[in-house]
């Protein structure tokens, strides 16, 4: 924790610490903040104790977002979320896979075997974020939009009282956003794409952007809103290449999306759901916009038309002889 930062080299402060722990507060610094000098230097402790308050947070959870310790699970996921991030950079980083950054980070080597270490925890940390913690938002989406209906049915009903729902669920959205951020294209399927499309979309509609709030992150998301557009950017063109390699998913994951901003449903597809087909917009500037289209029939669909056609006009017949007699 004593090595000198970056910018106090910049700024001229030479001088190193005489006595460890030292007791000049302006020596102290890492060249890259203290999380990445702890997950480079020694990652299991660190992992350990977070994975520990993570679970004990998601333990407080008592089956609703209305609840006092709601804040409480959600900061933990929050703190979850920026260590998976940092972990996820120094791994790209050490295996030169990273998009931007390339540069050798002063001070910071990792070993292979170091490397696999902090896969291990990565892969622990994201098993957590996205089962245990994405079907619990995805839960207590779900409560929020049941009890703003419920309210929404009242004729007596206030503004005020149906807004804390909705403000509700989009901070509950955000938090689904947050813990994808590092998702690979390898790694998504119906499940995460839904999630992810669907919670950006429904904050996209329902959310207030830019407002300032006393909340943490200036957000009542609470988290600043740049982290949310930075997940979406990062995931955007993955995702797309995904839908349009996988067309056989397509229409469920755009329908889950179209239950989940509209409050029709959540994303899994209840038996009256009804899977339209869509497709990509045909124009090279159109990349990533889809559209319902009528799907092409095939040839047991086209004889299953034909044969209804010719019943209702023998029934018809039948009709009109009845009426002669």
């Amino acid at each position: 924790v004593s090595t000198q930062s970056t910018w106090d080299l910049a700024l001229g402060n030479s001088r190193s610490p005489v006595m460890v722990p030292t007791e000049d507060r302006n020596l102290l610094g890492t060249p890259f903040g203290l999380l990445l000098n702890e997950l480079h230097r020694s990652p299991d402790g660190l992992i350990r104790s977070l994975m520990s308050l993570l679970s004990q947070g998601l333990e407080c959870d008592s089956g609703t977002p209305y609840s006092t310790e709601t804040d409480l699970i959600l900061y933990t996921v929050r703190m979850a979320a920026r260590v998976e991030n940092s972990l996820y950079f120094l791994i790209a980083h050490a295996t030169k896979t990273h998009p931007s950054v390339t540069q050798p980070l002063r001070d910071v080597e990792l070993s292979v075997n170091m490397v696999n270490n902090l896969r291990g925890h990565l892969a622990q940390v994201q098993e957590v974020l996205r089962g245990t913690v994405r079907n619990m938002l995805e839960d207590w989406i779900s409560q929020c939009i049941d009890k703003f209906k419920a309210v929404a049915r009242n004729p007596k009903a206030v503004k005020s009282e149906l807004d804390a729902h909705i403000t509700l669920a989009c901070k509950l959205h955000a938090h689904q956003i947050l813990i994808f951020r590092n998702l690979e294209e390898k790694d998504i399927d119906v499940k995460y794409a839904s999630s992810i499309l669907g919670s950006f979309i429904y904050l996209t509609n329902r959310h207030t952007w830019n407002a300032r709030s006393s909340a943490p992150g200036g957000s009542n998301l609470t988290m600043p809103e740049t982290e949310l557009w930075d997940v979406m950017h990062i995931q955007r063109r993955s995702i797309i290449s995904w839908l349009n390699s996988n067309s056989e998913y397509k229409d469920q994951v755009l329908e889950a999306v179209v239950r989940i901003t509209t409050d029709n449903g959540g994303r899994l597809k209840r038996p009256k759901d009804v899977i339209r087909h869509w497709e990509q917009l045909p124009e090279p500037e159109d990349v990533g916009r889809f559209g319902r289209t009528d799907a092409e029939r095939t040839a047991e669909q086209k004889a299953a038309e034909v044969r209804a056609e010719q019943e209702r006009k023998e029934k018809k017949k039948k009709k009109k002889k009845k009426k002669k007699n």
